[in-house]
Protein backbone atom coordinates (compact mmCIF):
# COMPACT_ATOMS: atom_id res chain seq x y z
CA UNK A 1 0.00 0.00 0.00
CA UNK A 2 1.40 3.22 -1.24
CA UNK A 3 1.35 6.75 0.51
CA UNK A 4 -2.02 8.71 -1.62
CA UNK A 5 0.65 11.44 -1.43
CA UNK A 6 2.98 9.75 -3.68
CA UNK A 7 0.45 8.63 -6.01
CA UNK A 8 -0.64 12.22 -6.14
CA UNK A 9 2.51 13.49 -6.75
CA UNK A 10 4.33 10.48 -8.85
CA UNK A 11 1.27 9.12 -10.85
CA UNK A 12 3.89 8.30 -14.00
CA UNK A 13 6.14 6.22 -11.96
CA UNK A 14 3.25 4.03 -10.30
CA UNK A 15 1.91 3.82 -13.38
CA UNK A 16 5.19 2.04 -14.60
CA UNK A 17 5.38 -0.25 -11.75
CA UNK A 18 2.62 -1.83 -12.48
CA UNK A 19 3.42 -2.52 -15.95
CA UNK A 20 6.58 -4.34 -14.60
CA UNK A 21 4.45 -6.65 -12.93
CA UNK A 22 2.67 -7.31 -15.42
CA UNK A 23 -0.48 -6.25 -13.88
CA UNK A 24 -1.90 -3.69 -16.52
CA UNK A 25 -5.52 -4.43 -15.55
CA UNK A 26 -4.80 -2.31 -12.52
CA UNK A 27 -3.95 0.38 -14.42
CA UNK A 28 -7.21 2.13 -14.24
CA UNK A 29 -6.81 2.59 -10.23
CA UNK A 30 -4.07 5.24 -10.90
CA UNK A 31 -6.57 7.51 -12.05
CA UNK A 32 -9.46 6.11 -10.33
CA UNK A 33 -7.46 6.95 -7.10
CA UNK A 34 -6.50 9.93 -8.16
CA UNK A 35 -10.31 11.35 -9.02
CA UNK A 36 -11.43 9.29 -5.30
CA UNK A 37 -9.06 11.84 -3.94
CA UNK A 38 -9.64 14.90 -5.22
CA UNK A 39 -13.58 13.72 -4.81
CA UNK A 40 -12.52 12.98 -0.82
CA UNK A 41 -10.98 16.23 -0.18
CA UNK A 42 -13.45 18.59 -2.09
CA UNK A 43 -15.72 17.09 0.39
CA UNK A 44 -13.79 17.50 3.29
CA UNK A 45 -12.51 21.06 2.25
CA UNK A 46 -16.62 21.56 1.68
CA UNK A 47 -17.68 20.47 4.86
CA UNK A 48 -15.31 21.94 6.84
CA UNK A 49 -16.57 25.66 5.34
CA UNK A 50 -19.66 24.70 6.12
CA UNK A 51 -19.40 23.59 9.70
CA UNK A 52 -17.65 27.34 9.85
CA UNK A 53 -20.94 28.90 8.83
CA UNK A 54 -23.03 27.09 10.62
CA UNK A 55 -21.16 28.30 13.85
CA UNK A 56 -21.40 31.85 12.48
CA UNK A 57 -24.98 31.40 11.78
CA UNK A 58 -25.98 30.15 14.78
CA UNK A 59 -24.53 33.28 16.84
CA UNK A 60 -26.38 35.05 14.08
CA UNK A 61 -29.62 33.61 15.00
CA UNK A 62 -29.24 33.63 18.63
CA UNK A 63 -28.56 37.48 18.44
CA UNK A 64 -31.38 38.03 16.22
CA UNK A 65 -33.63 35.90 18.79
CA UNK A 66 -33.13 38.75 21.34
CA UNK A 67 -33.52 41.66 19.06
CA UNK A 68 -36.71 40.15 18.39
CA UNK A 69 -38.07 40.75 21.62
CA UNK A 70 -37.63 44.49 21.01
CA UNK A 71 -38.14 44.40 16.99
CA UNK A 72 -40.42 41.82 15.53
CA UNK A 73 -39.05 42.23 12.02
CA UNK A 74 -35.95 40.38 13.26
CA UNK A 75 -37.37 37.07 13.76
CA UNK A 76 -38.66 36.96 10.35
CA UNK A 77 -34.83 37.19 9.55
CA UNK A 78 -33.79 34.78 12.10
CA UNK A 79 -36.28 32.18 10.88
CA UNK A 80 -34.56 32.86 7.05
CA UNK A 81 -31.18 32.33 8.51
CA UNK A 82 -32.73 28.66 10.29
CA UNK A 83 -33.68 27.76 7.23
CA UNK A 84 -30.18 27.94 5.70
CA UNK A 85 -28.54 26.15 8.97
CA UNK A 86 -31.28 23.57 8.47
CA UNK A 87 -30.13 23.13 4.74
CA UNK A 88 -26.16 23.25 5.29
CA UNK A 89 -27.13 20.32 7.92
CA UNK A 90 -28.57 18.16 5.48
CA UNK A 91 -25.80 19.24 2.99
CA UNK A 92 -23.28 18.55 5.77
CA UNK A 93 -24.44 15.37 6.18
CA UNK A 94 -24.73 14.51 2.85
CA UNK A 95 -20.77 14.93 2.32
CA UNK A 96 -20.06 13.61 5.74
CA UNK A 97 -21.62 10.20 4.10
CA UNK A 98 -19.42 11.27 0.50
CA UNK A 99 -15.94 11.14 2.52
CA UNK A 100 -17.03 7.62 3.99
CA UNK A 101 -17.65 6.43 0.74
CA UNK A 102 -14.70 7.81 -0.73
CA UNK A 103 -12.61 7.12 1.73
CA UNK A 104 -13.62 3.44 1.88
CA UNK A 105 -13.54 2.64 -2.14
CA UNK A 106 -10.08 4.65 -2.09
CA UNK A 107 -8.62 2.41 0.73
CA UNK A 108 -9.72 -0.97 -1.29
CA UNK A 109 -8.49 0.38 -4.85
CA UNK A 110 -4.95 1.18 -2.69
CA UNK A 111 -4.59 -1.93 -1.42
CA UNK A 112 -4.71 -3.46 -4.78
CA UNK A 113 -1.59 -1.11 -5.95
CA UNK A 114 1.40 -2.77 -5.68
CA UNK A 115 4.32 -1.37 -3.92
CA UNK A 116 7.01 0.07 -5.79
CA UNK A 117 9.87 -2.75 -6.58
CA UNK A 118 13.09 -2.47 -5.45
CA UNK A 119 15.66 -1.40 -9.10
CA UNK A 120 17.73 -4.37 -9.20
CA UNK A 121 14.64 -7.01 -9.21
CA UNK A 122 14.73 -8.55 -12.70
CA UNK A 123 11.63 -7.58 -15.13
CA UNK A 124 9.63 -10.51 -15.88
CA UNK A 125 5.78 -11.57 -15.84
CA UNK A 126 6.01 -14.96 -13.99
CA UNK A 127 8.25 -17.45 -12.40
CA UNK A 128 10.17 -19.16 -15.44
CA UNK A 129 11.83 -15.50 -15.71
CA UNK A 130 13.12 -15.65 -12.31
CA UNK A 131 17.06 -15.48 -12.17
CA UNK A 132 19.72 -18.29 -10.63
CA UNK A 133 21.89 -15.97 -9.08
CA UNK A 134 24.28 -17.96 -6.91
CA UNK A 135 24.90 -21.74 -6.24
CA UNK A 136 26.30 -23.02 -2.50
CA UNK A 137 27.34 -26.65 -2.48
CA UNK A 138 27.93 -28.91 -5.44
CA UNK A 139 24.31 -30.69 -6.36
CA UNK A 140 25.12 -34.58 -7.09
CA UNK A 141 23.00 -37.52 -8.55
CA UNK A 142 23.75 -41.12 -7.80
CA UNK A 143 24.02 -43.60 -10.87
CA UNK A 144 20.75 -45.58 -9.87
CA UNK A 145 17.21 -44.44 -9.32
CA UNK A 146 16.20 -42.72 -6.53
CA UNK A 147 12.69 -43.76 -4.48
CA UNK A 148 9.95 -40.93 -4.00
CA UNK A 149 10.36 -39.08 -0.25
CA UNK A 150 7.37 -40.79 0.85
CA UNK A 151 8.50 -44.14 0.04
CA UNK A 152 11.88 -43.61 1.77
CA UNK A 153 9.30 -42.51 4.79
CA UNK A 154 7.34 -45.18 4.37
CA UNK A 155 10.92 -47.79 4.58
CA UNK A 156 10.59 -46.29 8.52
CA UNK A 157 6.90 -46.62 8.66
CA UNK A 158 7.27 -43.21 9.20
CA UNK A 159 4.26 -41.78 7.23
CA UNK A 160 0.35 -42.13 6.33
CA UNK A 161 -1.01 -40.48 3.96
CA UNK A 162 -3.95 -42.64 3.29
CA UNK A 163 -5.08 -42.88 6.51
CA UNK A 164 -5.09 -38.73 6.61
CA UNK A 165 -6.82 -38.71 3.49
CA UNK A 166 -9.58 -40.81 5.19
CA UNK A 167 -9.51 -38.45 8.08
CA UNK A 168 -8.99 -35.00 6.37
CA UNK A 169 -8.50 -35.59 2.60
CA UNK A 170 -5.99 -34.74 0.30
CA UNK A 171 -2.95 -32.43 1.20
CA UNK A 172 -2.60 -34.33 5.11
CA UNK A 173 -0.71 -36.77 6.32
CA UNK A 174 0.39 -38.93 9.47
CA UNK A 175 3.95 -38.79 11.15
CA UNK A 176 5.17 -41.39 12.39
CA UNK A 177 8.18 -42.85 14.53
CA UNK A 178 11.66 -41.63 13.88
CA UNK A 179 10.50 -39.40 11.35
CA UNK A 180 7.96 -37.66 13.23
CA UNK A 181 11.19 -37.60 15.73
CA UNK A 182 13.37 -36.03 12.59
CA UNK A 183 10.88 -33.23 11.76
CA UNK A 184 11.25 -32.16 15.30
CA UNK A 185 14.36 -32.57 15.16
CA UNK A 186 15.14 -30.28 12.61
CA UNK A 187 12.49 -27.43 13.56
CA UNK A 188 14.83 -27.39 17.05
CA UNK A 189 17.82 -26.76 15.54
CA UNK A 190 16.59 -24.36 13.51
CA UNK A 191 14.62 -22.60 16.52
CA UNK A 192 18.69 -22.73 18.08
CA UNK A 193 20.35 -21.70 14.92
CA UNK A 194 17.92 -18.08 14.81
CA UNK A 195 18.62 -17.96 19.11
CA UNK A 196 22.34 -18.28 18.47
CA UNK A 197 21.78 -15.33 16.02
CA UNK A 198 20.71 -13.23 18.15
CA UNK A 199 16.70 -13.82 17.70
CA UNK A 200 14.26 -13.93 20.34
CA UNK A 201 12.00 -16.93 20.16
CA UNK A 202 8.23 -16.73 20.05
CA UNK A 203 5.05 -18.95 19.65
CA UNK A 204 2.46 -16.56 18.48
CA UNK A 205 -1.14 -16.84 18.49
CA UNK A 206 -2.42 -18.96 15.47
CA UNK A 207 -5.63 -17.36 14.58
CA UNK A 208 -5.83 -13.56 13.52
CA UNK A 209 -8.62 -10.63 12.84
CA UNK A 210 -9.37 -10.13 9.36
CA UNK A 211 -8.17 -6.72 9.86
CA UNK A 212 -4.93 -7.90 10.69
CA UNK A 213 -4.73 -10.44 7.17
CA UNK A 214 -5.79 -7.58 5.33
CA UNK A 215 -2.59 -5.28 6.66
CA UNK A 216 0.01 -8.12 5.86
CA UNK A 217 -1.28 -9.47 3.23
CA UNK A 218 -2.83 -8.43 -0.83
CA UNK A 219 -6.36 -9.58 -1.46
CA UNK A 220 -5.31 -12.34 -4.06
CA UNK A 221 -2.51 -13.70 -1.68
CA UNK A 222 -5.41 -13.90 1.33
CA UNK A 223 -8.10 -15.97 -1.11
CA UNK A 224 -5.29 -18.30 -2.41
CA UNK A 225 -4.54 -19.46 0.76
CA UNK A 226 -6.31 -18.72 3.92
CA UNK A 227 -8.98 -20.58 5.63
CA UNK A 228 -11.59 -18.60 7.47
CA UNK A 229 -13.23 -19.59 11.03
CA UNK A 230 -17.30 -19.53 9.83
CA UNK A 231 -19.33 -17.23 11.91
CA UNK A 232 -16.29 -15.99 13.51
CA UNK A 233 -13.85 -12.75 12.37
CA UNK A 234 -10.73 -15.11 12.82
CA UNK A 235 -8.55 -17.29 10.18
CA UNK A 236 -5.94 -19.69 10.64
CA UNK A 237 -2.31 -18.39 9.67
CA UNK A 238 -0.68 -19.29 6.77
CA UNK A 239 3.20 -18.54 8.18
CA UNK A 240 3.93 -16.68 11.32
CA UNK A 241 4.95 -13.78 9.94
CA UNK A 242 0.89 -12.98 9.75
CA UNK A 243 0.55 -12.82 13.85
CA UNK A 244 3.80 -11.96 14.31
CA UNK A 245 3.94 -8.75 12.60
CA UNK A 246 0.08 -8.25 13.33
CA UNK A 247 1.63 -8.16 17.15
CA UNK A 248 2.83 -4.72 16.46
CA UNK A 249 -0.59 -3.55 15.13
CA UNK A 250 -1.22 0.14 15.67
CA UNK A 251 1.50 0.66 18.13
CA UNK A 252 4.20 3.29 18.33
CA UNK A 253 7.77 1.36 18.57
CA UNK A 254 10.65 3.49 19.85
CA UNK A 255 12.96 3.83 18.22
CA UNK A 256 15.83 2.60 20.41
CA UNK A 257 13.55 -0.76 20.36
CA UNK A 258 14.38 -1.07 17.02
CA UNK A 259 15.74 -3.72 15.37
CA UNK A 260 12.92 -6.12 16.79
CA UNK A 261 14.90 -9.54 15.45
CA UNK A 262 12.21 -12.20 16.45
CA UNK A 263 12.01 -15.98 15.41
CA UNK A 264 8.59 -18.33 15.07
CA UNK A 265 7.10 -21.58 15.70
CA UNK A 266 3.67 -22.45 14.23
CA UNK A 267 1.77 -24.66 12.48
CA UNK A 268 1.06 -23.58 8.81
CA UNK A 269 -2.63 -23.84 6.93
CA UNK A 270 -2.72 -22.96 3.88
CA UNK A 271 -5.33 -23.68 0.71
CA UNK A 272 -2.83 -23.37 -1.72
CA UNK A 273 -5.18 -22.51 -4.87
CA UNK A 274 -3.60 -21.69 -7.95
CA UNK A 275 -0.58 -22.32 -9.83
CA UNK A 276 1.08 -24.73 -7.26
CA UNK A 277 -1.56 -26.65 -5.86
CA UNK A 278 -1.81 -29.42 -3.84
CA UNK A 279 0.92 -32.38 -4.37
CA UNK A 280 -1.80 -35.34 -4.35
CA UNK A 281 1.39 -37.74 -3.59
CA UNK A 282 3.84 -36.70 -1.38
CA UNK A 283 4.60 -33.89 1.19
CA UNK A 284 6.15 -30.78 -0.39
CA UNK A 285 2.60 -28.80 -1.32
CA UNK A 286 0.23 -29.83 1.33
CA UNK A 287 -3.06 -28.18 3.71
CA UNK A 288 -1.04 -28.24 7.12
CA UNK A 289 2.54 -27.94 7.72
CA UNK A 290 5.19 -26.22 10.28
CA UNK A 291 7.77 -23.80 9.88
CA UNK A 292 10.12 -21.80 11.79
CA UNK A 293 10.42 -18.19 10.69
CA UNK A 294 12.47 -15.20 11.22
CA UNK A 295 11.24 -11.79 11.14
CA UNK A 296 12.53 -8.71 11.30
CA UNK A 297 11.10 -4.88 11.95
CA UNK A 298 13.81 -1.96 11.11
CA UNK A 299 14.48 1.53 10.15
CA UNK A 300 13.81 1.53 6.88
CA UNK A 301 17.92 2.52 5.82
CA UNK A 302 18.99 -0.98 7.06
CA UNK A 303 16.47 -3.15 5.62
CA UNK A 304 18.51 -4.19 2.65
CA UNK A 305 21.22 -4.99 5.08
CA UNK A 306 18.83 -7.03 6.58
CA UNK A 307 17.87 -8.86 3.54
CA UNK A 308 21.15 -9.81 2.46
CA UNK A 309 21.87 -11.14 6.10
CA UNK A 310 18.65 -12.85 6.03
CA UNK A 311 18.35 -14.58 3.20
CA UNK A 312 22.23 -15.90 3.93
CA UNK A 313 21.63 -17.37 6.84
CA UNK A 314 19.19 -19.63 5.01
CA UNK A 315 22.02 -20.81 3.08
CA UNK A 316 23.87 -21.69 6.06
CA UNK A 317 21.36 -23.52 7.59
CA UNK A 318 21.18 -25.23 4.69
CA UNK A 319 24.33 -26.14 4.00
CA UNK A 320 25.34 -26.69 7.62
CA UNK A 321 23.18 -30.18 7.08
CA UNK A 322 25.43 -30.74 4.21
CA UNK A 323 22.40 -29.69 1.10
CA UNK A 324 22.99 -27.89 -1.82
CA UNK A 325 21.32 -25.29 -2.56
CA UNK A 326 20.73 -21.96 -4.75
CA UNK A 327 19.28 -18.53 -4.25
CA UNK A 328 16.43 -17.87 -7.26
CA UNK A 329 15.89 -13.90 -7.35
CA UNK A 330 12.48 -13.40 -7.84
CA UNK A 331 11.07 -11.17 -11.21
CA UNK A 332 9.19 -8.20 -10.54
CA UNK A 333 5.74 -10.49 -12.09
CA UNK A 334 6.29 -13.27 -9.24
CA UNK A 335 6.27 -10.56 -6.41
CA UNK A 336 3.68 -10.27 -3.87
CA UNK A 337 1.35 -6.97 -4.25
CA UNK A 338 3.36 -5.84 -0.50
CA UNK A 339 7.27 -7.14 -1.43
CA UNK A 340 9.68 -4.54 -2.52
CA UNK A 341 12.32 -7.74 -3.23
CA UNK A 342 12.22 -11.24 -2.69
CA UNK A 343 14.43 -14.47 -3.32
CA UNK A 344 13.99 -18.00 -2.75
CA UNK A 345 16.74 -20.64 -1.77
CA UNK A 346 16.31 -23.44 -3.46
CA UNK A 347 17.59 -27.17 -2.43
CA UNK A 348 19.01 -29.78 -4.50
CA UNK A 349 16.21 -32.50 -5.45
CA UNK A 350 18.46 -35.90 -6.79
CA UNK A 351 15.86 -37.64 -7.73
CA UNK A 352 14.11 -35.01 -9.71
CA UNK A 353 17.26 -33.16 -10.68
CA UNK A 354 16.48 -29.71 -10.14
CA UNK A 355 15.92 -27.28 -7.32
CA UNK A 356 12.95 -26.89 -5.04
CA UNK A 357 12.00 -23.89 -2.98
CA UNK A 358 12.77 -24.51 0.51
CA UNK A 359 12.66 -20.69 1.71
CA UNK A 360 11.34 -17.36 0.83
CA UNK A 361 13.04 -14.55 1.71
CA UNK A 362 11.12 -10.92 1.46
CA UNK A 363 11.90 -7.00 1.98
CA UNK A 364 8.42 -5.63 2.51
CA UNK A 365 9.58 -2.07 2.75
CA UNK A 366 6.52 0.26 4.97
CA UNK A 367 3.61 -2.01 2.69
CA UNK A 368 3.07 -3.70 5.84
CA UNK A 369 3.61 -1.25 8.60
CA UNK A 370 1.68 1.45 6.60
CA UNK A 371 -1.43 -0.80 6.70
CA UNK A 372 -1.31 -1.78 10.43
CA UNK A 373 -0.54 1.70 11.51
CA UNK A 374 3.19 0.59 12.85
CA UNK A 375 5.11 3.80 13.78
CA UNK A 376 8.03 4.89 15.05
CA UNK A 377 9.26 7.73 17.52
CA UNK A 378 12.57 8.94 16.28
CA UNK A 379 14.86 10.86 18.97
CA UNK A 380 13.50 13.98 17.23
CA UNK A 381 10.69 13.34 17.98
CA UNK A 382 9.45 12.71 13.95
CA UNK A 383 7.18 9.74 13.32
CA UNK A 384 7.83 7.33 10.44
CA UNK A 385 6.92 3.83 9.11
CA UNK A 386 9.32 0.41 10.14
CA UNK A 387 10.36 -1.26 7.06
CA UNK A 388 9.49 -5.16 7.46
CA UNK A 389 11.24 -8.62 6.50
CA UNK A 390 10.39 -12.01 6.84
CA UNK A 391 12.42 -15.26 5.36
CA UNK A 392 11.34 -19.16 6.03
CA UNK A 393 13.77 -20.87 8.25
CA UNK A 394 12.96 -24.55 7.72
CA UNK A 395 9.66 -26.08 7.18
CA UNK A 396 9.54 -29.63 7.44
CA UNK A 397 8.26 -31.80 6.13
CA UNK A 398 8.31 -28.97 2.72
CA UNK A 399 12.40 -29.35 3.25
CA UNK A 400 12.24 -32.75 5.07
CA UNK A 401 12.62 -34.33 0.82
CA UNK A 402 15.32 -32.17 0.19
CA UNK A 403 16.82 -33.79 3.31
CA UNK A 404 15.97 -36.94 2.41
CA UNK A 405 16.68 -37.78 -0.97
CA UNK A 406 19.55 -35.08 -0.25
CA UNK A 407 21.40 -37.39 1.99
CA UNK A 408 21.37 -40.75 -0.35
CA UNK A 409 25.02 -42.51 -1.47
CA UNK A 410 27.23 -40.68 -3.78
CA UNK A 411 30.12 -43.03 -4.24
CA UNK A 412 29.10 -45.82 -2.48
CA UNK A 413 28.05 -43.08 0.86
CA UNK A 414 25.32 -42.33 2.56
CA UNK A 415 24.47 -38.93 4.35
CA UNK A 416 22.23 -38.45 6.95
CA UNK A 417 21.76 -36.11 9.62
CA UNK A 418 22.16 -36.49 13.16
CA UNK A 419 20.70 -34.13 15.76
CA UNK A 420 22.42 -34.34 19.11
CA UNK A 421 21.68 -32.93 22.54
CA UNK A 422 23.19 -29.61 21.38
CA UNK A 423 21.58 -28.62 17.55
CA UNK A 424 23.58 -25.90 16.76
CA UNK A 425 26.65 -28.42 16.29
CA UNK A 426 25.17 -30.94 14.61
CA UNK A 427 26.75 -34.46 14.27
CA UNK A 428 26.36 -35.40 10.40
CA UNK A 429 27.45 -39.25 10.32
CA UNK A 430 28.56 -40.85 7.01
CA UNK A 431 27.98 -44.71 6.38
CA UNK A 432 29.36 -46.60 3.44
CA UNK A 433 27.35 -49.71 2.85
CA UNK A 434 27.71 -51.96 -0.96
CA UNK A 435 24.60 -52.97 -1.97
CA UNK A 436 23.41 -56.15 -4.26
CA UNK A 437 22.20 -54.90 -7.68
CA UNK A 438 18.88 -56.35 -6.53
CA UNK A 439 18.71 -54.71 -3.23
CA UNK A 440 18.92 -50.67 -3.99
CA UNK A 441 17.57 -50.03 -1.06
CA UNK A 442 20.56 -51.03 0.72
CA UNK A 443 22.22 -48.40 -1.15
CA UNK A 444 20.30 -45.62 0.49
CA UNK A 445 19.86 -46.75 3.79
CA UNK A 446 20.97 -43.67 6.15
CA UNK A 447 22.31 -45.59 9.84
CA UNK A 448 21.95 -42.03 11.12
CA UNK A 449 18.55 -41.03 10.52
CA UNK A 450 17.93 -41.34 14.69
CA UNK A 451 16.96 -38.01 16.11
CA UNK A 452 17.15 -39.72 19.45
CA UNK A 453 20.72 -40.25 20.58
CA UNK A 454 19.74 -42.82 22.66
CA UNK A 455 18.05 -44.86 19.88
CA UNK A 456 19.53 -47.53 17.55
CA UNK A 457 18.94 -47.46 13.78
CA UNK A 458 15.71 -49.44 13.54
CA UNK A 459 15.49 -53.26 11.18
CA UNK A 460 14.25 -52.41 7.81
CA UNK A 461 10.79 -53.72 7.18
CA UNK A 462 10.78 -56.77 5.54
CA UNK A 463 8.75 -58.48 2.70
CA UNK A 464 9.10 -62.29 1.16
CA UNK A 465 7.51 -60.11 -1.84
CA UNK A 466 10.97 -57.40 -2.24
CA UNK A 467 13.40 -58.13 -4.27
CA UNK A 468 16.98 -59.14 -2.22
CA UNK A 469 14.90 -58.69 1.16
CA UNK A 470 17.00 -62.01 1.71
CA UNK A 471 20.47 -60.59 0.77
CA UNK A 472 20.31 -57.18 2.49
CA UNK A 473 23.43 -55.99 3.74
CA UNK A 474 24.14 -55.92 7.95
CA UNK A 475 22.73 -52.65 9.57
CA UNK A 476 25.32 -50.77 11.57
CA UNK A 477 24.38 -50.00 14.75
CA UNK A 478 25.20 -45.95 15.86
CA UNK A 479 24.69 -45.12 19.59
CA UNK A 480 25.65 -42.05 22.08
CA UNK A 481 24.95 -41.87 25.45
CA UNK A 482 25.08 -38.31 26.46
CA UNK A 483 28.82 -37.47 28.57
CA UNK A 484 29.60 -40.73 27.35
CA UNK A 485 31.07 -42.44 24.21
CA UNK A 486 30.60 -42.32 20.65
CA UNK A 487 30.24 -45.89 18.94
CA UNK A 488 29.71 -47.41 15.22
CA UNK A 489 29.71 -50.59 14.94
CA UNK A 490 28.35 -53.65 12.51
CA UNK A 491 25.99 -56.38 13.47
CA UNK A 492 28.38 -58.63 13.15
CA UNK A 493 31.69 -57.96 14.88
CA UNK A 494 34.70 -58.12 12.46
CA UNK A 495 38.06 -56.63 12.77
CA UNK A 496 38.49 -53.26 10.61
CA UNK A 497 41.34 -50.97 10.08
CA UNK A 498 41.92 -46.97 9.93
CA UNK A 499 42.75 -46.26 6.08
CA UNK A 500 42.90 -42.53 6.66
CA UNK A 501 42.41 -39.58 8.70
CA UNK A 502 42.15 -36.31 7.82
CA UNK A 503 40.44 -32.88 9.04
CA UNK A 504 38.14 -30.96 6.28
CA UNK A 505 37.84 -27.03 6.07
CA UNK A 506 35.43 -26.84 9.09
CA UNK A 507 38.40 -28.68 10.99
CA UNK A 508 36.34 -31.63 11.42
CA UNK A 509 38.37 -35.14 12.18
CA UNK A 510 37.02 -37.34 9.30
CA UNK A 511 38.07 -41.42 9.87
CA UNK A 512 37.60 -43.62 6.92
CA UNK A 513 37.08 -47.39 8.05
CA UNK A 514 37.10 -49.81 5.02
CA UNK A 515 35.98 -53.26 5.17
CA UNK A 516 38.68 -55.51 6.91
CA UNK A 517 36.93 -58.27 4.74
CA UNK A 518 33.89 -58.61 2.94
CA UNK A 519 31.38 -55.95 2.10
CA UNK A 520 28.99 -58.16 3.01
CA UNK A 521 30.05 -58.62 6.94
CA UNK A 522 31.51 -54.95 7.59
CA UNK A 523 30.28 -52.03 5.38
CA UNK A 524 32.69 -49.66 4.83
CA UNK A 525 32.34 -46.21 7.44
CA UNK A 526 33.23 -42.89 7.01
CA UNK A 527 32.18 -40.28 10.74
CA UNK A 528 32.59 -36.85 11.38
CA UNK A 529 33.34 -35.97 14.53
CA UNK A 530 33.36 -32.65 16.74
CA UNK A 531 37.10 -30.70 16.26
CA UNK A 532 35.98 -30.17 19.63
CA UNK A 533 36.42 -33.86 20.43
CA UNK A 534 39.83 -35.01 21.72
CA UNK A 535 41.40 -37.18 19.05
CA UNK A 536 44.94 -37.60 18.08
CA UNK A 537 44.62 -38.41 14.24
CA UNK A 538 48.18 -40.14 14.34
CA UNK A 539 47.08 -42.59 17.53
CA UNK A 540 44.56 -43.98 14.69
CA UNK A 541 46.24 -44.43 11.66
CA UNK A 542 46.77 -48.46 11.28
CA UNK A 543 45.24 -49.47 14.28
CA UNK A 544 42.44 -52.41 14.22
CA UNK A 545 39.42 -52.51 15.91
CA UNK A 546 36.51 -54.87 16.19
CA UNK A 547 34.29 -51.52 17.01
CA UNK A 548 35.10 -47.90 16.54
CA UNK A 549 34.71 -45.90 20.03
CA UNK A 550 35.48 -41.72 20.31
CA UNK A 551 35.06 -39.56 23.26
CA UNK A 552 31.97 -37.51 22.41
CA UNK A 553 31.25 -36.16 25.52
CA UNK A 554 31.34 -32.65 23.93
CA UNK A 555 28.66 -33.08 21.36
Amino acid sequence: MLDIRFIRENPELVRENIKKKFQDAKLPLVDEVLELDEKKRAAITEASELRAQRNTLSKQVGMLMGQAKKDPSKLEEAEAIKAKVKAQAERLAELEKLEVEYEEKLHQDMLQIPNIIDPSVPIGPDDSYNVEVQRFGEPKTPDFEIPYHTEIMERFDGVDMDAAGRVSGAGFYYLLGDIARLHEGVLAYARDFMIDKGFTFCIPPFMIHGNVVEGVMSQTDMDAMMYKIEGEDLYLIGTSEHSMVGRFIGEILPEESLPQTLTSYSPCFRKEKGSHGIEERGVYRIHQFEKQEMIVVCKPEDSMKWYEQMWKWSVELFRSMDIPVRQLECCSGDLADLKVKSCDIEAWSPRQQKYFEVCSCSNLGDAQARRLRIRVKGADGRMYLPHTLNNTVVAPPRSGPRMEKGHLPFEDSTVAPSFSSAPSKPDISRVRSDESPSNPIGKFWSAATEVSIRSPVPELPRSSGEPGSEKRPPVPVISQRPGHSFTVAPRRQAAVSVERVSADSSGATRVLVPSASSAAVMPRMVCDFDPMTAIEPRILEGTTFKSITFNASCL
